[in-house]
């Protein structure tokens, strides 16, 4: 993710997941650009990976979206709902 912002990736989870979030700010405030992000084979993601998303992803949403996220996959992809 932080390659199709252009960015060089850090090598800490934290790090990088800070600079994915930074990357996204820029681009949804600065450029004006609201970032996709297509995660596909997402049936046969770990459970770590998707806690992992929901900390990446979980910033500046109280009041607007500054990206958009998809996860796809074949029909026996089950998430559970979003508490």
């Amino acid at each position: 993710m932080a390659l199709g912002l252009g960015e060089d990736p850090k090598f800490r989870k934290v790090d990088l997941f800070n600079q994915i979030q930074e990357a996204v700010k820029v681009y949804f405030k600065e450029r004006k650009i609201t970032p996709v992000f297509v995660l596909d084979e997402m049936q046969m993601a770990k459970d770590a990976f998707l806690n992992d998303l929901g900390i990446l992803f979980n910033f500046d949403m109280d009041s607007q979206n500054p990206f958009i996220l998809i996860l796809s996959g074949l029909p026996y992809l089950e998430l559970p709902p979003v508490k």
